[in-house]
């Protein structure tokens, strides 16, 4: 079945330069008429796409949306966005892709939004969605992993993202313990990962990202505008959301395969390269009971490991960490 997608791809071929109905009909195997209905619903989206009465159709201009057919066209990956769900709204794109994948849905689907009203983060804390300036995006992941380590799934796609904003973007963006990717001190993107297990197997686990790109000061509530920034702020430039997200798949797809096949221990290291906060006096919780001391590594799991004053080694598994 013909789709709005396949007449967009054609249109892409000869992009800014006119195709008849007639060649669109007869590359795609179906009427004039039925060309005419999808250029009709694209349009709808957001394309700019002119028609020259009997010499046929131009794709002159895209919409700055999550658009499914944007993110796959050109994609380099092998299962990271094979299937896109994008929505102009919904509540969370996790809560859509754990029912995705309650369904059955196939490793590396991926669900995005340009604007979420129930975003969430770390510890039940809401992940503000101002539409149509940021990366609002789940993956459906199947990993090979016990579920002991599931954490390093974090750990691997905060590399993924934080070398993305320093080789793409040109930004230092270094990693803050356990899942925060910061600039100038200000978190700019938050990773979290739910997980859905049986004792020993891992049967789904739902990655998600909230990167802060195109938003103006506008755009993040007052209580936000001290500990939070974008790219755009930061860097004075607007960046092509959907570009910026496919480098952002085909980066974590390379890192958690590197994952998957069982090497972590590169991974941590360069986790530990960009990171925020080893080096950093800091305090945390650990059992319950306050540690104070200077974070010195990154555990195999995943945790935190801080040295304390009397030289006692604590490793941090959950928490904030307040840096002193």
């Amino acid at each position: 079945m013909v789709t709005d997608e396949m007449v967009l791809a054609a249109l892409k071929e000869e992009e800014g330069k006119l195709v008849s109905g007639a060649e669109l009909a007869g590359k795609l195997g179906v009427s004039r008429a039925a060309v005419w209905k999808h250029i009709s619903q694209l349009r709808n989206v957001g394309y700019g796409i002119d028609t020259v009465p009997f010499e046929g159709y131009r794709l002159v201009s895209r919409p700055d949306l999550m658009l499914s057919a944007e993110i796959k066209s050109g994609l380099k990956t092998e299962r990271f966005g094979k299937e896109v769900y994008a929505f102009r709204e919904t509540s969370s794109t996790s809560d859509v892709a754990s029912a995705l994948a309650t369904g059955g849905a196939q490793e590396g689907t991926v669900v995005v939004a340009d604007r979420q009203t129930e975003g969430r983060g770390r510890m039940g804390r809401s992940w503000e969605s101002a539409p149509g300036v940021g990366i609002y995006m789940s993956l459906v992941l199947r990993p090979r992993i016990p579920p002991m380590d599931v954490p390093r799934i974090t750990i691997t796609s905060a590399v993924a993202a934080s070398e993305l904003l320093k080789e793409e973007v040109g930004l230092e963006a270094p990693i803050e313990w356990p899942n925060d990717i910061v600039v100038n001190g200000k978190k700019v993107c938050g990773i979290l990962t739910e997980m859905v297990a049986e004792q020993d197997r891992v049967e789904s686990v739902i990655l998600g990202i909230g990167l802060n790109v195109n938003h103006a000061e506008k755009h993040l509530s007052p209580e936000l505008r001290e500990t939070a920034t974008s790219l755009y702020i930061e860097g004075g430039v607007k960046r092509d959301r959907t570009a910026l997200l496919k480098r952002l798949l085909e980066r974590l797809e390379q890192l958690y395969d590197m994952l998957q096949e069982g090497r972590f221990e590169g991974i941590v290291a360069r986790w530990s390269a960009n990171s925020y906060t080893l080096g950093r006096r800091v305090r945390c919780t650990a059992d319950g009971q306050p540690v104070e001391g200077i974070a010195e590594s990154l555990a195999s799991d995943g945790a935190l490991v801080v040295r304390t004053d009397d030289g006692t080694v604590r490793q941090i598994t959950c928490g904030d960490v307040l840096y002193i």
